[in-house]
């Protein structure tokens, strides 16, 4: 049995969620390890006989800190990779990050043989309703066993490229400079805030730290939205987004199991034309499984 490491970048958790699907549908072919992208060693990577790279899509692209831990890797030649994303709508362009990962593991030698992406609950601008939550997540699993399966072919994967799309993308990497600026300007709300120090020990990228009793901020933030949406008291302020925060994590067991509509989807969903597409076409695919 060879082994697997799934190496992940997640925020608010919808990216970890689905590597932990992605593991345990994958765990009858491989001794599965799953690591935060920030726990990877290089010895993680070379005893790896594949590889899986999970990442939030932010802005049409994937997390700038993402980008260059996969720039740094090493020991990746010959070795064979799948990828995997999710985003908090269906726009197809947010497939976009797939055509950068798979051109960059071309260069270092590695081997593409899945890239799929997962629409999973929002994050940020607004709180998705528990019944089209439910469904995104059982979806989710669904898409799943499906890459899983896809992923066993071991077959090289081709990654369309769509030279317009690419240019949008590129366009709104000016989230990555805004990112680090709106990361000093963040707040908390002074008279609610605990200073239970969750924030700064959650942060993954250490943008947040606890000072004389203090919440002090800095120019590090990729934007992941793990300290808004997890505060206990919702005192964490965006600057200029803050009409876009979201507090509360949503609980993916309930929303797995729970007994709601599948799917609840119609032209009638709320904000449906952001999902219709996505759901129309993956139903397309998993009518193939």
């Amino acid at each position: 049995m060879g082994k697997l490491l799934i190496a992940y970048f997640s925020g608010t958790g919808n990216t970890a969620y689905v590597a932990s699907l992605l593991g345990q549908r994958l765990s009858s072919s491989f001794e599965v390890v799953l690591r935060e992208m920030t726990e990877v060693t290089e010895d993680d990577v070379g005893k790896a006989d594949c590889l899986g790279l999970g990442f939030p899509v932010h802005a049409f692209n994937a997390p700038e800190v993402f980008y260059r831990w996969v720039k740094g890797l090493k020991n990746v030649r010959g070795k064979k990779v799948f990828a995997f994303s999710t985003s908090g709508e269906g726009l197809r362009q947010n497939d976009v990050p797939f055509s950068y990962l798979a051109a960059l593991l071309k260069r270092k030698g590695a081997v593409l043989i899945s890239a799929r992406r997962y629409v999973m609950p929002y994050d940020i601008i607004f709180r998705v309703e528990e019944a089209m939550a439910s469904t995104m997540v059982r979806y989710a699993g669904l898409l799943s066993a499906y890459q899983a399966a896809e992923i066993a072919r071991m077959e090289e994967f081709a990654v369309p490229r769509n030279t317009l799309r690419r240019i949008v993308s590129f366009l709104f990497r000016i989230e990555w400079p805004y990112a680090r600026f709106q990361g000093k300007r963040m707040k908390v709300d002074e008279n609610g805030c605990s200073r239970c120090g969750l924030c700064a020990s959650n942060c993954p990228v250490g943008n947040i730290r606890l000072e004389e009793g203090k919440v002090v901020f800095s120019r590090k933030c990729t934007m992941c939205m793990r300290c808004v949406m997890n505060c206990p008291r919702d005192c964490i302020r965006l600057f200029l987004l803050d009409s876009w925060r979201v507090n509360g994590s949503y609980d993916y067991r309930k929303l797995a199991n729970g007994d709601y509509p599948f799917p609840c989807l119609s032209r009638k969903t709320k904000h449906a034309w952001l999902y219709y597409s996505y759901y129309r076409d993956l139903d397309e695919l998993l009518g193939r499984y």
